[in-house]
This record gives C-alpha cells, sequence and structure tokens, in this order.
C-alpha cells in the first residue's frame, strides 16, 4: 500500500489492493467514506476502472470524499511545528 494520502489531496478516486499495512488506518478512513474501495484481483481492478471512467459521477464523489477525509484528518505538520516552536521558546526563557 503506497501513500494515499497525496492522490486523496488532489481529489482522485483511489483503488487499493489488501495489502496496505503501511497506512492502514489511512485506506480504512477513506474505505468507511466511500473515499477509497478495495479491489481485490484483476478482473475486480478492471471492473472498478471501467465503472470509473465509464461513471464521472461517481468518479467525482469518490475523489470529493478522499480529498474530504484528508482534510478532516489534516494539520499534523502545523500542530507539530506549533508544539516545537513553544518547546524552543520555552527553552531559550529557561537558560
Amino acid at each position: 500500500g503506497q501513500n494515499p494520502i497525496e492522490p486523496a489531496i488532489l481529489g482522485a478516486a483511489i483503488m487499493h489492493g489488501p495489502s496496505v499495512k503501511n497506512f492502514a488506518d489511512v485506506y480504512a478512513l477513506l474505505d468507511n467514506a466511500g473515499g477509497a474501495r478495495l479491489v481485490d484481483g484483476e478482473s475486480a481492478l478492471a471492473a472498478a476502472v471501467d465503472e470509473l471512467l465509464r461513471d464521472k459521477t461517481l468518479r467525482d464523489a469518490t475523489g470529493a470524499r478522499a480529498k474530504a477525509v484528508v482534510q478532516n484528518h489534516g494539520g499534523a505538520g502545523d500542530v507539530i511545528m506549533a508544539a516545537v516552536t513553544s518547546l524552543l521558546a520555552h527553552s531559550r526563557g529557561a537558560s
């Protein structure tokens, strides 16, 4: 399982196989929101791709749900930077 966050933030409809251990939590959120779909095997992949290519409404809605998941669960970088900045300011004041 590759990083699904990058295509999700771009609003892409995501399909993935069963091996997603590196991003299992992210894929679970995406799957539950309808922003990603598990496809297991060649025929399932072919059918899912065909469906998304034929149905622009479904493709757009799936991509929008994927993007919303990432936007709603993002911001970790900002939180970490605020914490680091606070720690640095505190350590400078304690000297």
